[in-house]
């Protein structure tokens, strides 16, 4: 149950609420990364940042696409001289909106799209406003305002 006590405005919550099952909907996709400490004054994980695995999976073999990630929880190991953190990706807000894609760079039907083809305009069902395999769609234009 969650408790949203700072606020009385019933449109913020719905706002804040829908925003939180985006995030949650399919699952957190998260990244556990463990780094040595000196990386400390190389890198600032207080803030949005773009992580790729260079040995990751990839169908053409160059590795995982880079993706963006906030730190939820970042750990000190001063004796293990350690940095570790826990990031959330960030697609899902990306799934939200349309983006066009290249017709020869991704997959022609939604069904068979990798997750980083996903991002790109494939439209769903107007009416349902789901996938035919039921993933939450993106829909074109909304014909209510407001």
């Amino acid at each position: 149950m969650w408790s949203v006590c700072w606020t009385r405005s019933v449109t913020w919550v719905k706002s804040l609420m829908k925003s939180e099952l985006l995030k949650r909907g399919e699952g957190y996709r998260t990244a556990e990364i463990v780094l040595p400490l000196w990386w400390m004054e190389k890198l600032d994980v207080h803030q949005s940042f773009k992580f790729q695995d260079p040995f990751g999976l990839s169908a053409d073999g160059s590795g995982e696409v880079a993706r963006y990630y906030y730190a939820e929880d970042i750990q000190y190991d001063v004796r293990g001289k350690k940095l570790r953190i826990k990031a959330v990706d960030l697609q899902y807000i990306l799934r939200q909106y349309l983006v066009l894609g290249s017709e020869t760079l991704i997959a022609s039907n939604y069904n068979a799209a990798s997750d980083t083809d996903k991002m790109f305009a494939y439209l769903c069902d107007e009416f349902s406003e789901k996938f035919q395999n039921g993933d939450p769609g993106k829909i074109l234009a909304s014909e209510i305002v407001g």
